[in-house]
């Protein structure tokens, strides 16, 4: 029995919505508790807040609204990307169908996009890459569109999507780039019109620049901060350029099986159709251009961006190329043979079945347990003189020092002010980065000998807690404090330390 189409497509996005809302009220993480800093305090901190992390305030527009809706919790503050991330499945159906014209290559295309991990993952994250998928995978089938049936409607909405990728994520850009190659290379020669094009593509750029324009303020800040991302985003070899993406499994994969039946096709007649060179092109321009730059900026040190996160925009051109190999099987019983292979080696190797057999669960976890530990710092205070160390392993601490302004300060302090905010009796809180704790300022220092009880909260290893853990009390010295408590949470450790009573009598 044949299910119609639109029953298999919904059945597609019910797999969608079951994986993503699993588990989707666990602890926020680190830099969903930005995302809850930024909102929580109401509309007229966003634009300031958002740029201390390095972004527009375009995103946060979103999960401010959910929350004035839905209340402070972490559903909420989800929604958005929730939401982009299960309308991703439709639309790149919609996409490759009509890319295609194969109902076949798009359900498979919807189906990756359903159990791929980053489009899960992103799907439960209080970020923007979620949105960034949703929105650059319609901004690129409106380049499509516009590369062969142009028109002013469609160049006037390339635009304001163009500049709203950009504004929403500033590495978005480098996609940009890519489409502009696609474009301008449909502008050579002497065709009839691509005089016309070009005179069209440039007045459509001049446009876009304008649009992003208001942003270079904060890019010259980003720019100013760059070898901040040295301290998590490696030097990339020429190998981690075919390891950011699963190109095993969305492009080797595919493109081996259509190899194989096209080398077939000389003993097996009507095995493959026609090869689409332009829609190869196309994929090339959205996908390889991009990180081609990244890597570039990255392994020359201009700046370190080759982060899979960083290239969601581009992401969804695997699923199209995926699809595009898929159609060029001739038969429709080839093309659900090829499909059923490809979604069964995605499950298996990448997909939540491989998660489930290495880690126990479908859908990855977020690894940090900032609720619990701040639930388990508020149960023990409210003792007077309290002081709580907090070393978050956020980018901007390795800027800390005696000349750190107060605005570093307040935003390094951002994940006990968030959705789990620490307990109004810990009045002093003190942001520590690894490359200062062993070298305590003389005030902090007096601060921390005048408290009765010092909390520290350290995101990390247990080995590295336990370093920073003895370097405190040895900066402490004469005084003697012990460790009174301990947890040790999911990527995080809770301490509480008391003043040793009985050493000063």
């Amino acid at each position: 029995m044949r299910f119609p189409q639109w029953v298999v497509l919904l059945l597609i996005m019910f797999l969608a919505v079951a994986l993503r809302v699993e588990d989707v009220g666990q602890s926020l993480w680190l830099d969903e508790l930005h995302t809850g800093w930024v909102v929580i305090d109401g509309f007229s901190h966003l634009a300031e807040r958002a740029a201390m992390g390095n972004y527009g305030p375009l995103y946060f527009c979103l999960p401010w609204l959910s929350v004035q809706v839905l209340g402070a919790n972490e559903l909420a503050l989800r929604l958005p990307s929730l939401l982009a991330s299960v309308a991703l499945v439709p639309a790149i159906y919609l996409a490759v169908r009509s890319w295609c014209r194969s109902t076949e290559a798009a359900l498979l295309a919807a189906t990756l996009v359903a159990v791929d991990p980053f489009c899960v993952v992103f799907g439960q994250e209080a970020r923007v890459y979620a949105l960034l998928q949703l929105i650059a995978l319609l901004h690129a089938m409106l380049c499509w569109q516009l590369a062969w049936t142009p028109s002013a409607g469609k160049r006037v909405a390339w635009v304001i999507l163009g500049a709203t990728l950009f504004h929403l994520h500033y590495l978005t850009g480098l996609m940009l780039c890519g489409e502009l190659v696609f474009l301008a290379s449909l502008t050579r020669g002497k065709s009839i019109g691509s005089k016309n094009r070009l005179r069209d593509l440039l007045l459509d750029v001049t446009c876009l620049v304008i649009l992003i324009l208001p942003a270079w303020g904060s890019l010259a800040g980003i720019a100013a901060r760059r070898v901040n991302w040295e301290w998590f985003v490696p030097r990339p070899s020429v190998w981690s350029a075919f390891t950011i993406f699963p190109f095993q499994v969305y492009v080797l994969l595919p493109a081996t099986l259509v190899v194989v039946c096209y080398l077939a096709n000389r003993y097996f007649h009507s095995l493959t159709a026609g090869f689409h060179p332009r829609q190869v092109w196309f994929v090339i321009c959205w996908l390889v251009i991009p990180l081609s730059l990244g890597w570039i900026l990255s392994v020359t040190d201009i700046a370190r961006v080759f982060w899979p996160r960083y290239f969601m925009c581009s992401y969804s051109a695997l699923f199209l190329f995926t699809g595009t190999c898929c159609a060029m099987l001739a038969r429709r019983s080839f093309q659900r043979c090829f499909a059923a292979l490809v979604i069964l080696v995605s499950l298996v190797t990448y997909g939540p079945v491989g998660q489930l057999y290495l880690e126990g669960r479908l859908v990855g976890h977020k690894g940090e347990n900032w609720r619990a530990a701040l639930e388990w710092l508020n149960e023990r205070s409210g003792e007077p003189a309290t002081a709580l160390l907090l070393h978050s392993g956020l980018i901007e601490e390795a800027e800390l020092d005696s000349h750190a302004s107060q605005e570093l300060v307040r935003y390094c302090l951002f994940p006990i002010a968030s959705f789990y905010p620490l307990d109004r009796s810990v009045t002093s809180r003190i942001p520590l980065s690894a490359s200062t704790v062993d070298r305590l300022e003389a005030s902090t220092r007096e601060l921390l000998i005048q408290s009765e009880s010092i909390f520290m909260l350290f995101r990390g290893s247990v080995e590295q807690a336990e370093v920073m853990l003895r370097q405190v009390t040895e900066s402490l010295q004469p005084t003697e404090y012990f460790i009174d408590e301990r947890v040790f949470l999911e990527g995080l450790v809770a301490v509480k330390i008391k003043r040793n009573r009985i050493s000063q009598r």
